[in-house]
């Protein structure tokens, strides 16, 4: 990601020594950077220089420019030869800083543990270098066309218990039926060595059962490749589970029953496929599938060109939803009577009047952004509903309820839509911005076509010239 930059620092040794020796990188990157201020307030005054004995020049005539080795020429020779060798010395027109450590403790030791939240905790670490940073522009007197700007990867929400599901599911399902499948993890969590021995050309995974991959902090999920005559084309259905086929030839088994029941007392929800999706066309069909006080409920999520579809399968989500759609965000500030007024609206619109067969009164992605920011999981409706936009996403997802962490060894998790797992911020600030507004509910995707438009002047559209996301500059103009 940082080819052709004109320094950089590898961020895996950075993490590999910032534990022994803290703020390893943070004290290079910004001793670089004042260093830079340094030569940019010197090189501010070489260019009026430069620029005014250009002129000086111009206003003479002609036949004296035209004398060779004419000393006013020979000066701005020099001068030119020294912008030259001194222009990527200084400030870069963009800079990119990794900070890793509220992550990395938080994995480690907790999500509200001292080591993040205390005074000398990771969060005021990275508000103390972000404040070094920033004094870096203002010395060099560039804060009023500087723009900074920030995406926090995700949130982090504790774990309390853990467990392997693999074992919840199969293991029993083995004793259960007298049956044996092969089960085999290819991926890692925080603080184990990797699985995957050889990321170029690993080893087939015919002849598996069940490919598990988990991630940092208790992401879940389960590849079944064998469920269909289709195999390793097409990833299999919610229709094609229902009738899964073991590699040992015995019957079928309906595996969603089956995990949602085995796991029904830690998970929060599964998601699989509704339909094969159609992405060129923009159409994808996801389900839900939960347990609540000991009853399964089905939900569907559909896009169809943009616009999200959210319906109970046996239930209306008008009066109970798996993603708290009617339960606010506690945690946030108190909402005021705007805020209600504008969530009865779109609950109305999005949920209570949508039709399922007039696309048209579908709400588009940036409603239903609006609607569930104030939830207890925001954005959880967009984001499940494109959960399967890579075929690399897996079969079947799982999505562990609050406190407790899938195959983890670790006590900080981001594995699910809990508030706490999406509480990251994102935000731009700087002195040159017109407005001061807060982003109610952002997207971290905004903050390069916000950057790209800050720093060329074209408009960064969704949907258009490879743009996953609009801008987010109409905010502060």
């Amino acid at each position: 990601y940082d080819w052709n930059a004109q320094f950089t620092l590898e961020p895996l040794v950075n993490l590999g020594l910032g534990e022994s020796v803290r703020d390893f990188g943070e004290f290079l990157c910004v001793q670089e950077l004042e260093r830079r201020a340094k030569n940019e307030i010197y090189m501010r005054e070489i260019r009026k220089k430069l620029i005014k004995r250009v002129y000086s020049l111009k206003k003479m005539y002609w036949w004296v420019r035209a004398i060779p080795g004419f000393g006013r020429k020979r000066a701005i020779h020099r001068l030119i030869n020294e912008v030259a060798s001194l222009e990527e010395h200084t400030l870069p027109d963009y800079l990119l800083l990794y900070n890793p450590w509220p992550d990395h403790f938080a994995h480690f030791k907790g999500a509200f543990s001292d080591e993040v939240i205390s005074p000398s905790g990771e969060l005021n670490r990275l508000d103390y270098w972000l404040g070094k940073i920033e004094g870096a522009y203002e010395k060099a007197s560039v804060l009023d066309r500087t723009m900074f700007a920030m995406a926090g990867d995700h949130g982090l929400a504790p774990v309390y218990y853990s467990l392997k599901p693999e074992e919840a599911v199969f293991d029993k399902l083995e004793k259960e039926t007298k049956r044996k499948f092969k089960v085999v993890k290819i991926s890692s969590d925080e603080g184990e060595g990797p699985k995957l021995t050889n990321a170029l050309d690993a080893p087939t995974n015919k002849g598996i059962d069940v490919v598990v991959a988990s991630t940092a902090g208790g992401n879940y999920m389960m590849d079944f490749f064998n469920t269909q005559e289709k195999g390793w084309k097409v990833q299999p259905t919610y229709n094609d589970l229902l009738e899964w086929k073991p590699l040992d030839g015995g019957p079928a088994i309906d595996i969603i029953s089956e995990i949602v029941n085995k796991l029904s007392t830690t998970l929060d929800y599964l998601v699989v496929r509704e339909k094969n999706m159609n992405i060129k066309d923009n159409e994808r069909n996801v389900r839900i599938i939960g347990m609540r006080n000991g009853i399964r409920y089905d939900e569907i999520i559909s896009i169809r060109k943009n616009k999200i579809f959210y319906k109970g399968v046996n239930h209306s989500v008008k009066d109970i939803s798996l993603l708290d759609i009617h339960q606010t965000n506690k945690y946030l500030i108190p909402h005021n009577e705007n805020d209600d007024i504008e969530r009865k609206g779109l609950i109305e619109l999005c949920i209570d009047t949508a039709l399922e067969k007039a696309t048209s009164s579908w709400c588009t992605m940036e409603e239903w952004r609006r609607l569930t920011r104030t939830t207890s999981r925001p954005d959880s409706v967009n984001q499940l509903a494109i959960i399967y936009d890579s075929v690399r996403a897996g079969t079947v997802n799982l999505f562990p309820v609050l406190g407790v962490g899938y195959n983890t060894i670790v006590p900080g998790r981001h594995a699910g839509e809990s508030f706490h797992e999406k509480d990251a911020f994102v935000g731009f600030w700087g002195k040159n911005l017109k407005k001061s507004v807060r982003l109610e509910s952002g997207v971290n995707g905004t903050i390069a076509p916000t950057i790209f438009e800050y720093l060329t002047g074209k408009k960064a559209i969704a949907g258009e010239n490879g743009w996953g996301f609009s801008s987010q500059m109409d905010k502060f103009e």
